[in-house]
């Protein structure tokens, strides 16, 4: 979207499905501060990878993961 500033978050919540975030890792990532996190969820365990994958790849760094039943949530940070 370019109503959003590079840069403009510390903070980015993101309760949405896998497909999303995948799609979305890059822009997400791009409207945080340097020093910002993504808290994401609403990712089933067994999709958990590649979601990180598409973190990863976008340049992020994916830390604290939790599970609670079937669900992950995790934060990311610009690497």
């Amino acid at each position: 979207n370019d109503q959003i500033d590079i840069g403009a978050f510390d903070f980015v919540f993101a309760n949405i499905s896998a497909n999303v975030l995948k799609l979305l890792s890059a822009h997400l990532l791009a409207t945080l501060k340097r020093s910002g996190v993504i808290i994401a969820s609403g990712v089933l365990d067994e999709r958990y990878a590649e979601v990180e994958g598409a973190f990863m790849e976008a340049g992020g760094t994916v830390f604290d993961k939790e599970v609670t039943g079937d669900w992950t949530c995790f934060k990311v940070r610009q690497s």
